[in-house]
């Protein structure tokens, strides 16, 4: 395919933009013919943290584009952070920002005929606006795609519900993807990308257990029915379920993250509440754990003398990677990035990911895993603790590996 700067760069009357290049500094090596011209969309700045060392990742990216032969041209574009914005009218202007990032990105891209583009990006609002510019701008070389490609935006992923919502209101229609996939970052080395044929993440669950009883003065329990002592001997007893009533080669995790009761050290309250997740793979596993859980509360509830309501939410389905899809994403990521860089993980993640919302429509998925630990770190910082860090070289592989899986796929439905 021609490169698209060959219309400013390469033609008879070239010589104007030819000069205005050169007015900047830039080589007759480095804009000769042929040599693709690069753009890197840079959200630098020194008003938000987690933009204030692109200028310094966008020189690493010149030199990559420069030792695979090409010709690095940078531009700049806003970036506005929502945690600053809060509690004022500067939060009306977050989400507009969006639509102004993407826009910019695509105008400079279009009226420069830039070969091709480097997305530097942070967080949350800006990473899924130079996507918007990204899915723009290739709509436009629809022609030069055996397919469709279709991005998703969505919401809510920790809280377990988003992917499904997005599925009730009709995002895998019109047209409907005859596969679909996703990836996330992970305590990996940077530049290397992890793979599962089959099950990848656990279902997961949450429960809400409210204890009522006859309250009283702590002085005299004897008038009461005490809702923290049956509160307390469920959360012990329910470490029963997993240790006696499932067996010990199926996965399933019971946790409880809270429990509240009481106000005072010397009255006993009214009623307890616990909360907690369940975390099973096999349909059956998991409502062997739903029992369990009711066969618990009830026996010692009886047993106290209170009662107990259960509101149980079957947040997200466990994730099953398809397994021939897999071993095409395989394959490509491996032509793209080298066999050594491509992992496979030896057993399901302990989590889950409601990715899984858009597999029980019956659509084949996968999901990739991105290395993101810096080289040489023994014991690399987890996702969601306070020191995690990670390593911005995997950008690079995240999204060669990406677009090396979609392209592949759509080939081989040729």
């Amino acid at each position: 395919m021609e490169n698209r700067s060959k219309a400013i760069l390469g033609m008879e009357d070239s010589a104007f933009a030819r000069s205005l290049f050169k007015s900047m500094g830039y080589t007759d090596s480095e804009l000769k013919e042929g040599k693709p011209l690069i753009g890197i969309a840079n959200t630098w700045n020194t008003l938000v943290p987690g933009h204030y060392n692109l200028d310094k990742v966008a020189e690493y990216v010149k030199n990559g584009i420069y030792a695979a032969g090409g010709t690095a041209v940078e531009f700049g574009t806003i970036a506005a952070c929502d945690g600053v914005a809060q509690g004022h009218e500067g939060m009306h202007y977050i989400l507009p920002s969006r639509e102004i990032i993407c826009d910019s990105v695509e105008i400079m891209a279009q009226a420069h005929r830039l070969d091709g583009l480097v997305l530097l990006a942070s967080c949350d609002k800006i990473v899924p606006a130079m996507l918007m510019a990204a899915a723009s701008i290739l709509t436009k070389h629809k022609e030069d795609i055996h397919g469709t490609i279709k991005f998703i935006f969505q919401p809510a992923e920790e809280g377990g519900r988003g992917a499904y919502a997005m599925v009730a209101d009709g995002v895998l229609e019109n047209p409907k993807p005859d596969a679909i996939m996703a990836a996330h970052m992970m305590f990996w080395e940077a530049g290397t990308i992890v793979i599962r044929k089959g099950s990848a993440y656990l279902a997961a669950d949450s429960f809400h257990i409210k204890v009522h009883g006859h309250g009283g003065h702590g002085c005299k329990p004897h008038e009461c029915t005490d809702t923290i002592l049956a509160a307390c001997k469920i959360v012990t007893d329910i470490q029963m379920i997993v240790a006696r009533k499932v067996n010990p080669q199926d996965v399933a995790t019971v946790t409880v993250g809270a429990i509240h009761g009481g106000t005072k050290e010397n009255i006993i309250p009214e009623y307890a509440e616990l909360i907690g997740t369940v975390r099973t793979l096999k349909s059956d596993v998991r409502q062997r754990v739903i029992e369990g859980l009711h066969e618990v509360c009830r026996g010692v509830c009886e047993a106290v003398g209170t009662s107990y309501e259960m509101d149980y939410v079957q947040d997200c389905e466990a994730v099953d990677n398809d397994p021939t899809l897999m071993g095409i994403f395989e394959e490509a990521i491996k032509k793209v990035l080298g066999e050594d860089k491509v992992l496979r993980a030896d057993q399901c993640r302990p989590g889950s990911e409601d990715f899984s919302g858009y597999l029980t429509t019956g659509i084949p998925g996968g999901y990739l895993w991105i290395g993101g630990a810096y080289p040489g770190e023994t014991v690399p910082s987890k996702n969601h603790q306070p020191t995690y860090n990670w390593d911005e070289n995997a950008m690079k592989a995240g999204a060669a590996a990406e677009v090396a899986s979609a392209l592949a796929f759509l080939d081989s439905m040729e």
